[in-house]
């Protein structure tokens, strides 16, 4: 498991910034795993207790690129990105500052108020990152489940596609009103 296929580590990259939770490393390891070895890495890991630290194991790098760990324990999440994890990142962002941009890429996967800090800190004004090589996902939101809140890209692209195929969207969204033969010879049409 790993990033989205749309993000792939930049090749002038000589310094990597990875920033994750517990649901992220997975992402963190195969990250490390394409790294080359004139590159570095610098990771930050989020986590509630050492017990989650099992997620990266050695070596992190296939090639021996030199990588960083820096694990802070937060406990269980509060929403709220903890001190020790605001102070990292602002450490972080002075050592860049004297760095080419485009020699740096970033990626992070963590909750939804951290990756915030993240975004502010090391984007934002006095941030020292080219957003082209950056990647800054919030996997979850404190407090929320899962299906609690339902996500605006899902909402829109449902109702491009009931405009675009409203034969096939009335037929799903009622199914008692058509025969699966009907149903077929809409999407037929279409595909």
């Amino acid at each position: 498991m790993g990033p989205t296929e749309a993000w792939h580590l930049p090749e002038l990259t000589r310094t990597l910034i990875l920033v994750a939770d517990e649901t992220g490393l997975p992402a963190v390891a195969s990250i490390l795993h394409e790294l080359t070895e004139e590159a570095h890495a610098h990771v930050i890991a989020l986590v509630n207790d050492r017990s989650d630290e099992a997620y990266l194991t050695r070596p992190l790098s296939a090639t021996g690129a030199e990588t960083h760990v820096t694990w802070i324990h937060r406990g269980p999440a509060s929403g709220e990105p903890p001190a020790e994890f605001l102070r990292t990142l602002d450490g972080v962002a002075d050592l860049l500052s004297s760095e080419p941009a485009d020699t740096i890429a970033l990626w992070s996967g963590t909750e939804f108020a951290e990756a915030g800090a993240v975004r502010r800190t090391l984007l934002g004004s006095r941030g020292p990152l080219n957003k082209a090589n950056t990647n800054v996902t919030s996997y979850w939101i404190h407090g929320q489940a899962q299906d609690a809140r339902p996500d605006a890209r899902n909402r829109r692209r449902n109702l491009d596609n009931r405009a675009r195929y409203p034969a096939e969207a009335a037929v799903h969204l009622n199914p008692q009103s058509s025969s699966p033969v009907s149903y077929r010879s809409a999407v037929e049409t279409h595909w």
